[in-house]
């Protein structure tokens, strides 16, 4: 018995359970399961994904920031979007000023875990951390790779977290990205898993 005759609902049931490769190469079947309206299981693919990626999770900002920036993108498109998207590994000016950050030394350069960690901010070119005066930055790219650039620091690779967060290191110090509202998940470089409240720097 051909697909086309089965009921869609019966078909989308089963469609439902595919991962997302799994279910692009179903659609591709033959005419009819291309034409099968599956917007609504993408959906729950995103809503599933995008949970591992607070940055990207299906909270009503987001939802509205989507409906606003990709409207013309049906569920599909904007997984692949956003797959691409969190996986990109140079950050834009308007990311770092508008991201928050946490700040931390390694242990190698005198970082005591929760008692050196806090948060920092990039704003209007300048880095802003707590005890020293503002510090001029600037991104560059040498040989495919992205760097942050420090005042007379030695340079800080740019690069990306598995769960699409930012990661900025370099011999001495690191700076990770957090999503707003979301408990700070990196635990490696000194970090130790601790977390300080934010507001803390001036």
């Amino acid at each position: 018995m051909p697909f086309s005759d089965l009921p869609d609902t019966l078909v989308k049931n089963v469609a439902s359970f595919l991962p997302p490769r799994d279910l692009c190469r179903f659609e591709m079947v033959d005419r009819w399961t291309h034409q099968l309206d599956t917007d609504e299981l993408w959906k729950t693919i995103c809503e599933n994904r995008w949970k591992q990626l607070p940055r990207y999770r299906l909270t009503p900002a987001r939802l509205e920031w989507i409906r606003e920036n990709l409207p013309s993108m049906n569920w599909k498109r904007r997984f692949v979007w956003v797959e691409d998207d969190a996986t990109r590994t140079r950050i834009t000016w308007e990311e770092m000023e508008a991201h928050t950050w946490y700040f931390n030394f390694t242990p190698e350069a005198g970082g005591r875990g929760s008692d050196t960690l806090q948060t920092c901010r990039f704003s209007q070119g300048f880095l802003f951390l707590s005890q020293y005066l503002p510090m001029p930055y600037r991104l560059e790219v040498l040989d495919g790779v992205q760097y942050l650039r420090i005042y007379h620091f030695p340079p800080h690779r740019v690069d990306r977290l598995p769960n699409a967060e930012w990661l900025i290191t370099n011999i001495n110090v690191t700076f990770v990205s957090c999503g707003e509202n979301e408990a700070l998940a990196f635990r490696e470089r000194g970090f130790q898993g601790n977390h300080v409240e934010r507001g803390q720097t001036t």
